[in-house]
This record gives C-alpha cells, sequence and structure tokens, in this order.
C-alpha cells in the first residue's frame, strides 16, 4: 500500500511541477496571432490567411495546411519590392514594384515576429471548396524544420481581429 501511495504521491507532485512550469514559462512565445482570413466572392478559387507568428526557438515554417473541405492547398506567399530600376517618360522617377511568390520556407528568429499581412507575406488558399464567408472559422495547421506543429483558428472578417 505504502508503494501505491508513494507513486500517486510522485504522480501528483510531478504533475504539479509541470503545472508550475508551465504557468512560469512564456508559453505564448510560440503562437499565431491575429489570424484571419477575407471574404471571397462566389465563384471565387482562392483565397488569403494573414496572422503573426512568433516562436521561441530559431525555427523554420516549412508547412500550411486546411482541411480538405476548405480548399486543396496552402501556398506560402513572399512579397518582394524592388526599385523599378527605369525612367519614367512621365516625371515619377523610380518606382518600387511589387511581386509576390510562392516560398518552400519562412526562416524564424526567436523574439523576430514574421508577420502575413495584406500587401505582405501571406498564405494562400488553393481550389476553395465554397466561398469563405463572414464569421466562418477553421483550422490552419503550420508545420516547423523542428518538427513542431501549430494549430490555428482562423476567422473570416474583413479587418484583423482586435
Amino acid at each position: 500500500m505504502s508503494v501505491r501511495v508513494g507513486r500517486a504521491a510522485t504522480v501528483a507532485a510531478m504533475g504539479a511541477l509541470l503545472a508550475v512550469s508551465a504557468c512560469g514559462s512564456d508559453s505564448a512565445v510560440f503562437a499565431a496571432r491575429s489570424a484571419w482570413s477575407r471574404p471571397t466572392p462566389g465563384g471565387a478559387d482562392s483565397g488569403v490567411i494573414y496572422l503573426d507568428l512568433s516562436t521561441d526557438i530559431a525555427d523554420t515554417l516549412v508547412s500550411a495546411s486546411v482541411d480538405e473541405s476548405i480548399a486543396s492547398d496552402v501556398e506560402m506567399h513572399a512579397t518582394t519590392v524592388t526599385d523599378g530600376g527605369g525612367s519614367h517618360s512621365h516625371g515619377g522617377g523610380d518606382a518600387e514594384v511589387f511581386s509576390m511568390g510562392s516560398v518552400e520556407q519562412f526562416e524564424l528568429g526567436v523574439g523576430e515576429p514574421l508577420v502575413f499581412e495584406p500587401g505582405g507575406n501571406h498564405l494562400m488558399l488553393i481550389d476553395l471548396t465554397e466561398p469563405l464567408e463572414l464569421g466562418d472559422r477553421f483550422e490552419l495547421v503550420l508545420g516547423f524544420s523542428s518538427g513542431r506543429e501549430l494549430v490555428v483558428d482562423v476567422t473570416v472578417a474583413d479587418n484583423p481581429p482586435a
């Protein structure tokens, strides 16, 4: 009987220690915040997801997916800005050129949030199964080179969540 009590006490103590450790640590550092997607018109075959992503270790975002009932694929897109590099006949000088393209990964540094936002980096939903409507919610799964996954609740809204 004393062995059982000892084992139960050990298990309880370990559980309490883990609970205290979790409360004392900054568990919110590995997190996605303000995840949202714009509503799409009927017939649209793509959508977009924006969010702020942070990590507690140097890591690399290598995948993103949603349930196939939402879209067939999620692509990671980077937006770059370059100097137009040419002369303009309308007196405007060199213009910045924005380009968007699919990327295989995004590097994340500790304390350096990765922001996905309108006009910038974003996640593209490919082959939507139906339009995204205001108030809809769905899960996004982010995969990292460290082997960790982050499940993110995405809300369809006109603007980012407050």
